[in-house]
């Protein structure tokens, strides 16, 4: 946890209740960072264990992309999405 960074906030302002999605820019510098991980807070405490991802900067393209959503409730979804994969993988 050292060196951490916050993105999506302004400064020391944290993120609102329920944010499941925060936008990096277009051309953002990765620097050193090759992981983000995400700490959650209560008015008790910060968590001390993050969930950590790491950052893979790469793109592919695939076809036959397939997904039916098994979630009834509006602006959810739900369901299992799959697709070919692409010829080249290197």
């Amino acid at each position: 946890g050292g060196n951490r960074s916050q993105v999506g906030g302004l400064g020391n302002e944290t993120l609102f209740l329920g944010t499941n999605l925060v936008e990096l820019l277009p051309d953002e510098t990765l620097s050193i960072y090759e992981q983000v991980v995400v700490y959650t807070r209560s008015s008790l405490i910060e968590q001390t264990t993050p969930v950590a991802n790491i950052v893979n900067d790469t793109v592919a393209y695939v076809s036959n992309i397939s997904f039916t959503d098994l979630d009834f409730d509006p602006l959810e979804l739900g369901g299992n999405i799959t697709w070919a994969d692409p010829e080249d993988i290197s």
